[in-house]
Order: C-alpha cells, then structure tokens, then sequence
C-alpha cells in the first residue's frame, strides 16, 4: 500500500533522505556501507517515522514535495488544485496551505491507507466534549454552591428545597462526596450519615451512593447499611458514608450508646431525607447528638419544607431549627422553579383530572367533619371506610384498567390497605401485571414488586403509605390519587412520583387523576412549591 510512497521517498536520494531523517539513522548504516541501497532506507524511513509523519508534518512533507520528480509533482498538483497557479509544479506544492481534505488527498494519491486516529496536529480534533458520569445540572450545580458555602461552618444547618424529580438526591450525594473527598488529612477518621424514614429510601441512598463515588471519589471509602433487620456492629465502623434508617437509629443510640456516641464524635456532615419531618422529637433529639458531638453540620432535603398547610407555628418552628437557612432553585427569568424545569425537561408537563364519584354509603362523623372543614388530615378510621367502598374501587379500577390498557405506567395511592389489597387482587384476577406494597406486604416480596415494576414487568403499583417519598421510577407517567388528603406535603409528593421529565430520564407529559372527594383545587404545582416561603423569611440563601 505505501509502495508509490517509498518510490517517492527513494528518488530523494541519501541527500534528501539524510534531510528527513534523524543524522544518526543513516549516518550508522554508512558507517557499514559505502553505498547504501536507497530502496532498503527508503522503507526504513517509512517504518521508522510512519507514513502519517510523512504526509502530515509540515516540515517533512514540504521535503518530500520538494524532491519529487517532474511527473509526480504535475500529476499532484493538478489534483490539488494549483499548477495553473504557479509558473512550476514544486512551486505550487510548496505553496499550498494543507488542509484535513488535502492532507486525505495525498493519502489517496500516494495509495496509502490513512489511519484511524493521526498524531499530527491537523489530524486532532480542536474540542472534544467530556461527559461526567455523574454530573449535575447547571440548577443542581448553582444549588450545591449555595449548600457548600453554609455547610463551610462547623454545626451549620440548612435546607436544600427543590421540587421531587428535579435531582435532590443527586445534588447531596455530590456534596457528600466532596465532603468525604476533600477530608485529606483525616480521611480514615471521618464519616458523613445519611438518614432516612423508610427501608426503600435506605436503599436508594445506598445505591446512589456507590454510582456517585464510583465517578467523584478518590480511592476506597466504605459504605454501611444500618437499617432494616439486619445486623450493625457499629464498633467496626472507622469512616465512610453511613445509610441509617431512622428508627434503627433510635434503638441502636440505646442498645449500642458508647459506639453510637463514637460515630456521632467522627460525623462530618448529616444529611436528613424528607427534612420537614427533623423536628419530630425524637430525630431532632438525634440530630443535637451528632452536632454537639462531632460539630456535624446538617443539611435536610425536602420538596416541600414545610409541617402543615394550616398550622404555621410548626411551620415556623422547622425554619427555626435550620436557623431559617433554605437554599431554593434561582432560575433568571421564571417567577418559579417549576416552570423552568418543565421548560427544560426535567419535570413532566402535568395535567389533572377528576375521578367523578360520590358516595352515599360513608357517614361522615360530626368528628370527621369538623377535622376536614379545620384543614385536618382524614383519620384511619374514615381511611378505612372509604377503603371499603367496594363502588369506589370499582371506579378506581375501571379508570386504572383503561390507561394500563392505553400502555401508561401507573402508581396508585389507595386509602387504605383494604382497599389496596382489593384493588391489587382484582388486578391479578384479571391476569394484569401489577404490584402491591403496603407497610403489611412482607419484605421480600415489597422489594421484588418494586423490582419489576421499575424493570418493566409490571404496569402498575397499588400503594398503601408507603411510596410517597423517594420512590424513583422515571418512567412513571400516571400518578392516581384514590387517597383523600388536606396535607400540600402528602399530596405533592404523590404527585411527584409521576413527574420526571425526560431530561431526567422520564416522560414529556405526565397525568394526575384525583378521586373527587380529594383536596379540592390544588392543582398548580408551582403555587405548591412556594407555599412555606412565608415561614422561611425572603431571600434566606435563594
């Protein structure tokens, strides 16, 4: 293939190849003959500095185009385009300013074969865009910053407040990485604790985790499940990233105390999951505990950062804890976050709909009715009896039935666990490929619904209580509401299990359908996001 080369390479005599060689390649070689053969260097001189070298250096190919003999130079340069330029071919050739195609040109002409990947400068590439496995968003980035300045002081708290799917957990882990990365010097003695509510957000935590410092991490770190029924010998715990389960907390503090007070003495950083629920005796007694002993600061995550619609005073006191410090989404240009995240595609366009159904067989309370009309959450018991309401569940599963067959991918928030197994039942009756998880499912068979549901071997979830927070499915696209609720909180998270949009890996459109004994008119998620600004003061961190 580079046999015309060579002969080219060849007509340059010893003189011209001496010109385009290291001294010492053919000075050796006449050192041991008189008269080398010019053939033999000819092929030396390709194999030793490669045809692209040749070609594509400026330097040596303007001494190759040089020595070419009469032919050569005015076949190559009409093919190139300037002998009708210049008063002779060489002229021409020595002129010519080379580009990416004429440099191809030279390859073909020479019947040399142009490699995949050329060292040359004309052969690189100016810019090559490098994707982060693990990289945030330009909104997540601007959040993180804010974060990181707060957390910079020992014993800080703060809030970080974005809307469900726009990539809260994403966003912490990067800050726990830096945190744990960026402790040089005491690395093998420190750790940062993660806290959560629910066995399925321990485990969500836990796997985010390992893909975050898979990409952002420097060296080993260890990683520790503490929650759920299994066995925590904190005592083996030197450093690392700690998933903890709240409740295991509660009881491991007692039954472990001297290791418990050890870890919450080497505790960097605390991130609290589901942040407005921290001021609940308890975990905030366990978050003083890390504070006061290790000076851990504390940074809470939540979509809605708020402990009720009507009740301002436990509102206030949740701003209050977090030293009024809430780092919002700032977006130029929107009123709100919500809006530009659709804009973008990370949040679903939503659109709601009403079940139509009245019941005439629940008998509200004098009770029932006094705690919904003050604002209050329905109580077990009224929960229980709509469950019950075999025509409502008829209506829920009618509904449930024609988007499964329309190919939607569907959680459904029953009432109850009644009603949950009801309609779960049904379901599987009709051979439909579904899932059940209740607090009552047993644990194996919670983690393999779940499984094939966010796998695609089930088209919809029936859920009693327990996927409202953290649930990360992406490609949910219909959210139905059969539980009837006066909580902001309660009902945006139901909705946000349906709303990642597809720059976050979900779908453009997203659909609530809501059972019409609901909270009547919510409906604007962006009015939903805002709700608690007043509690936090304006401005407090963005």
């Amino acid at each position: 293939m580079t046999e015309k080369l060579r002969k080219a390479i060849c007509g340059m005599g010893f003189e011209g190849m001496s010109r385009l060689c290291n001294p010492s390649v053919l000075g050796i070689i006449n050192e041991f003959e008189g008269s080398p053969n010019t053939k033999k260097l000819a092929q030396l001189v390709i194999e030793i500095y490669g045809v692209a070298s040749i070609l594509e250096e400026a330097k040596n190919r303007k001494l190759l185009l040089e020595y070419l003999d009469e032919k050569n130079a005015e076949e190559l340069s009409s093919k190139l385009g300037v002998r009708d330029k210049y008063s002779t071919p060489w002229e021409g050739l020595l002129r010519k300013k080379f580009s990416f195609e004429s440099i191809a040109d030279l390859y073909e002409y020479f019947d040399c074969e142009k490699p995949e990947e050329s060292t040359a400068v004309q052969g690189r590439s100016f810019c090559t865009t490098v994707e982060s496995n693990y990289g945030l968003f330009e909104h997540q980035e601007k959040a993180a910053q804010k974060i990181k300045s707060y957390l910079s002081t020992a014993g800080e708290r703060v809030l970080l407040h974005m809307p469900t799917g726009s990539g809260k957990t994403r966003t912490a882990m990067s800050i726990a990485c830096d945190f744990l990365r960026n402790s040089i010097s005491n690395r093998s003695d420190k750790t940062v604790v993660w806290l959560c509510d629910t066995d399925e957000l321990c485990d969500q935590a836990a796997s985010e985790f390992i893909k975050a410092w898979s990409s952002l991490g420097v060296g080993k770190t260890n990683l520790y499940r503490v929650f759920g029924s299994g066995e925590a010998d904190l005592s083996v715990i030197k450093s690392g990233f700690i998933v903890c389960g709240l409740q295991k907390l509660n009881s491991i503090s007692v039954s472990q105390q001297a290791n418990y007070y050890g870890i919450c003495s080497k505790t960097t950083l605390v991130i609290f999951d589901e942040a407005h629920k921290a001021i609940a005796p308890t975990y905030k007694q366990a978050i003083e505990v890390f504070q006061s002993l290790g000076g851990a600061a504390l940074l809470g995550l939540s979509a809605t950062p708020g402990r009720s619609t009507e009740n301002q005073e436990e509102n206030a006191e949740l701003a209050i804890f977090f030293n009024s410090n809430k780092v919002s989404l700032e977006i130029d240009g929107y009123g709100s976050p919500i809006s530009y995240l659709q804009d973008k595609g990370y949040l679903s366009q939503v659109k709601y709909h009403d079940i139509p159904y009245q019941s005439s067989d629940i008998n509200l309370t004098t009770n029932d009715i006094s705690l919904l009309k003050n604002g209050g959450e329905p109580d077990k018991a009224l929960l229980t009896r709509l469950g019950l309401d075999q025509k409502r569940n008829v209506v829920i599963l009618s509904n449930a039935i024609k988007l499964i067959e329309e190919g939607r991918k569907i959680i459904l928030f029953a009432p109850s666990v009644e009603s949950a197994e009801g309609i779960y039942a049904l379901l599987k009756y009709k051979d439909i490929k579904a899932g059940i998880v209740t607090a009552t499912t047993p644990e194996d068979a919670r983690r393999k619904n779940i499984k094939d549901y966010k796998d695609g071997k089930s088209s919809i979830l029936v859920n009693y209580g327990v996927l409202t927070t953290g649930f990360d499915a992406p490609k949910t696209d219909v959210a139905i509401i059969a539980r009837p609720t006066n909580s902001l909180t309660l009902f945006s998270q139901m909705v946000g299990r349906a709303t990642r949009g597809v720059n976050a890996g979900g779908t453009e459109f997203a659909d609530i359908y809501v059972i019409k004994d609901t909270m009547p008119g919510l409906r604007d998620m962006s009015k939903t996001f805002k709700h608690w600004d007043e509690c936090w003061g304006n401005g407090n961190g963005g």
